[in-house]
């Protein structure tokens, strides 16, 4: 029987409709600081790169001479006062002088910022690039990168060398035909859009545990799968999930990805692929790992937004327990299932001291709702925004 997750949608659409307050739109200057290096930073980290937080300052600087050359020397370029080949030596400058692990973070930032501006601009039309999307960005992501020879290839064997992978999804992913399998996430993600619109938070996590079943690639199948959620999720005016690194977060997700795993191997097996098949049997067998992982990953990246614009009435988490009378137990698990609006300052929580709604009709009694239109998509459990 298919599990009712309406209540934990509740947790991001309500932060979106506090941001209405203050953002109309989300537009690539809201996600290019701190949201986008928070989730390259833990990205990465899932799929093993560590870089430790002391020298973030280091790679970011570094990331800001790359864009500040990329402009220059591409201007000149147009105006043919410098070569395409002096151009590629100029932006490879500097990942050539630092850690490969600095060199995987500052990519992945300019990769993610690029495809994200495009998702922001071209909107549903992105569902006509899936069959290119994953190629595209597995090249753009390991490119030059020293031992990362084969960037932009499908894998041609079952050999798999990636540490940000679980090792079952690893020995139930089909072990050839991968171009076919791939044809078969690029229609299942398009058809779950154009006839499942109202339900984008469930299409993201169907298509990203499929793709994350099929391990297309040799190495980074989790950060080109995490961007492609991104996209989606930006095509449909939700913000970038940031999925947690943290250990116990870590262990969710990937639950979530092995539960996907299972029920999909079955079909490949069987060579059940129809699109809608596949869904139907997802939306029976899903666990709520995944979905969890992609909502507490919006959530996180939300409160960042938010913290902005709420810093000034956040309270101690001491203080919130106090304000609401509740035990201290109770408020940290306020805290963990993200139904508070947190921020962690000198390890920290500090907390915006309103609780997230509870139910569908406590929402709706907020008085935020903007538009008729929203509210009659919210009653489907999910919503794609449509914010003039």
């Amino acid at each position: 029987m298919a599990q009712d997750f309406s209540k934990l949608y509740l947790i991001v659409d309500w932060r979106d409709d506090v941001l209405m307050d203050f953002v109309d739109d989300l537009t690539l200057e809201h996600i290019e600081g701190q949201l986008l290096w928070e989730e390259a930073w833990h990205s990465c980290a899932l799929d093993g790169v560590v870089v430790p937080f002391e020298e973030m300052d280091a790679v970011k600087e570094i990331a800001a001479k790359r864009l500040e050359y990329s402009e220059e020397i591409i201007e000149k370029v147009l105006k043919g006062k410098i070569s395409e080949k002096k151009l590629s030596d100029v932006l490879s400058y500097s990942l050539d002088k630092v850690k490969p692990s600095w060199a995987e973070v500052i990519r992945y930032y300019e990769v993610a910022l690029a495809m994200y501006g495009m998702a922001l601009e071209m909107r549903e039309n992105v569902l006509f690039l899936l069959p290119k999307l994953p190629r595209l960005i597995h090249r753009s992501l390991f490119y030059g990168i020293p031992g990362k020879e084969k960037s932009g290839e499908y894998r041609k064997t079952s050999s798999i060398e990636d540490a940000g992978v679980p090792s079952l999804l690893k020995e139930l992913t089909p072990k050839d035909n991968i171009e076919e399998f791939m044809k078969i996430w690029s229609e299942f993600t398009r058809l779950l859009f154009t006839q499942r619109w109202n339900y984008t938070l469930d299409n993201v996590e169907f298509s990203h545990s499929l793709f994350m079943s099929i391990l297309p690639f040799e190495y980074g199948n989790g950060r080109v799968g995490r961007i492609i959620v991104n996209m989606l999720l930006l095509m449909a005016k939700y913000g970038n999930a940031i999925i947690s690194s943290e250990e116990e977060e870590k262990k969710m997700y990937f639950r979530g990805l092995e539960r996907g795993a299972r029920v999909f191997h079955e079909q490949f097996v069987s060579d059940q692929t129809l699109p809608m098949q596949l869904a139907i049997l997802y939306q029976m067998r899903r666990s709520s790992d995944l979905i969890k992982s992609i909502m507490y990953g919006l959530a996180d990246s939300y409160d960042i937004l938010l913290n902005n614009y709420l810093k000034d009435k956040l309270v101690p988490l001491s203080e919130f327990v106090k304000q609401s009378g509740k035990k201290l137990s109770e408020v940290q698990r306020l805290v963990r299932s993200r139904k508070l609006i947190r921020k962690k300052v000198d390890g920290e929580w500090y907390v915006y001291p309103e609780i997230a709604p509870k139910s569908l009709e406590e929402f709706l009694g907020y008085g935020r709702m903007k538009t008729v239109e929203k509210e009659s998509k919210q009653n489907d459990g999910a919503k794609k925004k449509n914010k003039k």
